[in-house]
């Protein structure tokens, strides 16, 4: 009975279409007459919502009406009325002027009607993608995922040195001081708050693809790893182990993510019980291959975010400054170099996943400027575009292969310059730079 008297306070505190339609929802409920009580939820809806846009506000209001009572069918069984409403509710969202932000309040209704819908039910499979497709028109709002999507700040220096720091210190350069301006960034691919949550509930009722999946659109390294070391450990094969962390690794980089590839591989590679050790992984080549390529896309990046930094202060990202910087980014001949011979040295372990073969080459036309082959039915071979766009590229030169050589002995020699002090990741905050390319 309480409950109810909560419900009827809810409604008291809102704008009534009518008061007798408030009073018969309240007794259908007590009755379990759903059906009626459906009814009258969708004309109280209708005649709410039709008041609103008039008066061009109450959109608060009448959202809260409607999820309370897709919550209360949902949790009553009812997924049928429940889902209905909660089209309704997705209706309204877009009938309203966009966001500025994904606030707290609207992303825990939103989790919780995504957690009551049946997992792999067509129902919730509708709910996410429309919910998702409502999100892309809203910004990220915290600064820390700016900086992610943005420039790359100046390393932190720690007393306690960690595996990921202690990487990061190998290659770390200086860089301007002076922060660029700050942008709103859109997520064609939904917001990463509620790809985030989703992964987290999926992960919990052990629906370890939706969860892979949203985690993969998400900025969460750390929670991710952890989810994979936990599907791994329970239905992979021990062989398994190393192609696990590599596949999704390489698809953060597909979606121009280096940021969290970096982090869920450094969890991954500290956390999970068959690894548990820093570079080189002896056991494990293809580990080695993935850690020099983020190596390789670190200095890079570094180099580039170094840059963007100075530009900013001078041009204010004109047109040219960007043609520039995207100039920039693709023409580092031996940078070029140093991937192709990671591919090469490395084919044997790459060759144990054909899907490798297609991350590798999208990432060579995403970072190193590669161009896309033409389609074709035969097996993709990242190696031959490699070396075609070397061969052809005109700048190569005596100075440039010096550069390339040294680059890579810089790289591996980094391996021998690692401290060898167990440490782990435990926060966000342990990583010395946020960076993703958008």
């Amino acid at each position: 009975m309480s409950g109810v008297n909560l419900h009827n306070e809810s409604h008291h505190n809102q704008r009534p279409s009518s008061t007798r339609l408030y009073d018969k929802l309240d007794k259908c409920k007590r009755n379990n007459d759903f059906y009626q009580a459906h009814q009258i939820y969708r004309t109280i809806y209708f005649r709410l919502i039709n008041q609103t846009q008039r008066e061009e506000d109450n959109f608060v209001e009448i959202l809260d009406f409607i999820y309370n009572g897709a919550k209360y069918f949902l949790e009553q069984q009812q997924s049928n009325s429940g889902y209905d409403l909660c089209k309704c509710f997705i209706e309204i969202l877009n009938k309203q002027d966009k966001y500025d932000e994904l606030n707290e309040a609207l992303l825990s209704k939103i989790c919780k009607l995504y957690e009551l819908l049946r997992p792999y039910g067509d129902e919730r499979t509708e709910f996410t993608y429309n919910i998702l497709r409502w999100s892309e028109t809203i910004p990220s709002s915290s600064q820390q995922q700016q900086q992610q999507q943005e420039h790359l700040p100046l390393a932190s220096t720690k007393a306690q040195t960690s595996f990921s720091s202690s990487i990061l210190s190998t290659l770390i350069e200086p860089s301007s001081s002076a922060t660029t301006p700050q942008r709103k960034i859109y997520h064609k691919n939904g917001h990463p708050e509620l790809h985030e949550s989703f992964a987290k509930i999926s992960w919990n009722e052990k629906n370890y693809k939706d969860s892979r999946y949203h985690f993969l659109h998400s900025c969460d390294g750390i929670e991710c790893a952890n989810m994979l070391i936990d599907l791994h450990t329970n239905y992979g094969y021990p062989s398994e182990v190393d192609l696990f962390i590599t596949q999704i690794v390489l698809q953060y980089l597909c979606l121009k993510n280096f940021h969290t590839a970096y982090l869920v591989f450094v969890t991954y590679v500290e956390r999970h019980p068959l690894i548990q050790q820093q570079a080189p992984f002896r056991l494990y080549p293809i580990l080695n291959f993935v850690w020099f390529l983020l190596l390789c896309l670190k200095k890079m990046l570094i180099k580039n975010a170094a840059t963007e930094q100075r530009d900013t202060k001078t041009d204010n990202y004109s047109p040219r400054t960007i043609c520039q910087q995207q100039a920039l980014l693709t023409s580092f001949t031996p940078k070029v170099k140093c991937f192709s011979t990671l591919c090469e040295m490395y084919k044997p372990s790459l060759d144990r996943d054909i899907t490798l073969l297609y991350y590798l080459e999208r990432i060579g036309q995403l970072f190193f400027g590669l161009k896309q082959q033409k389609s074709s039915n035969r097996t993709p071979s990242i190696f031959e575009n490699l070396f075609q766009n070397l061969s052809t590229d005109s700048s190569s030169s005596s100075y440039d292969q010096g550069s390339s050589n040294n680059f890579m002995t810089n790289l591996f020699s980094s391996l021998h310059q690692q401290q060898r002090q167990p440490a782990s990741i435990l926060h966000d905050s342990d990583m010395d730079f946020d960076l993703s390319v958008d």
